[in-house]
């Protein structure tokens, strides 16, 4: 049966990378029988879709939008072709009713990558650092007790709001960063959608798009740099600059590994649920990531001040004319 497979996030689990290839393979895949619909888009993403049904801040259903999603969806599935909608935007969608409509189709599968919660938080926290609209200056664990990630990493309230729309037998959990996961979630989703072939060829050696990151070192002396009012394009600058001078050090945190592990610890019962009702797993994956830390952390205040003001002088030399407070 034609099946849309509506790929739901979360974020920080390679759903960037997933989409762009989605997006610039989009003509070949239809050819195939599998559609990457061009409605709702924003970017290479189904963001502005996943808005239309309310998710996010400040977005309201936009019932004309989805009638015509459903529609153009409907019609695709009703000729035996495969549908594939992807934003993680949709992780953030707490009013479920709006999604009624989605699931009048005749076949849907919600697809939910969640990644070990001690992980996430370092991963978020990257991005607030590394971000020009966040800019984030504190320490991993001021950023910690900023949010409610209690309530923003209970992945197993998220897949149950959407099992009671279309059903808990049609949610996919998808544990991120596990044996159980292939290392690229664009050749797992394509696997799980039955597309063995394009995972193939994926895997055969083709460029992937990701975000990069920035290894522990860079990312600490970025938090403090962004103390400094820079352009949007001295912020990207001294990111690159950053990741010239500091590559990443394998095993090297910003979150002590007992601390990562107390943080852990707070999702293990929702995990073990997790898993149990949408996996039939009795044994948490994540728990197979367990103890695979070093002991080389950067506390964040311990920064070299020399070092700190010899990369400020050189970056502020030869990068891009802006404002510098």
């Amino acid at each position: 049966m034609a099946t849309l497979y509506l790929h739901i996030g979360t974020h920080k689990t390679g759903s960037t990378s997933l989409q762009h290839y989605l997006y610039e393979h989009r003509a070949a895949l239809a050819r195939q029988g599998l559609h990457y619909p061009e409605i709702g888009l924003k970017g290479s993403g189904h963001h502005a879709l996943a808005w239309a049904f309310g998710s996010g801040f400040r977005h309201e259903p936009d019932t004309a939008q989805i009638d015509a999603a459903c529609e153009h969806i409907s019609r695709l599935l009703a000729q035996g072709e495969d549908v594939v909608v992807s934003s993680e935007e949709f992780e953030f969608l707490r009013d479920t009713a709006p999604l009624a409509p989605l699931a009048q189709l005749p076949q849907v599968k919600i697809v939910l990558y969640v990644r070990r919660q001690d992980d996430m938080l370092e991963s978020t926290y990257a991005q607030h650092v590394a971000q020009y609209s966040l800019r984030y200056a504190g320490s991993i664990y001021q950023f910690c007790q900023r949010h409610d990630f209690l309530r923003k990493f209970n992945y197993v309230a998220t897949a149950r709001r959407w099992g009671e729309v279309f059903g808990e037998d049609k949610v996919i959990v998808r544990p991120y960063g596990t044996a159980l996961v292939r290392d690229d979630v664009c050749e797992d989703l394509l696997s799980l959608m039955g597309r063995d072939d394009l995972a193939q060829q994926r895997a055969a050696g083709q460029a992937r798009a990701a975000n990069p990151s920035l290894g522990a070192r860079a990312l600490r002396l970025l938090a403090h740099l962004n103390r400094l009012r820079l352009s949007e394009a001295q912020h990207l600058e001294l990111q690159r600059h950053l990741r010239r001078e500091l590559p990443p050090t394998p095993g090297l945190s910003l979150l002590h590994a007992e601390d990562a592990e107390v943080f852990y610890e707070r999702f293990r019962h929702h995990n073990n649920h997790l898993f149990y009702r949408f996996l039939g797993a009795t044994d948490n994956p994540f728990d197979t990531l367990t103890g695979r830390r070093g002991g080389d952390w950067l506390e964040h205040e311990q920064v070299d001040t020399r070092q700190l003001m010899d990369l400020v002088n050189q970056f502020l030399i030869s990068a891009p004319t802006g404002d510098t407070q």
